[in-house]
């Protein structure tokens, strides 16, 4: 089984993928209310 209380970065050539924190909250509301996305 997974452990999910830690959170791993995926690092690839042109981009970082990690875990949402508090301060992206306002920037994923706008994406999310955008009907085109």
């Amino acid at each position: 089984m997974a452990n999910l209380g830690q959170k791993p970065l995926i690092v690839g050539e042109k981009m970082i993928l990690r875990p949402f924190k508090y301060d992206d909250l306002p920037y994923m509301e706008e994406c999310l209310k955008d009907s085109e996305v």
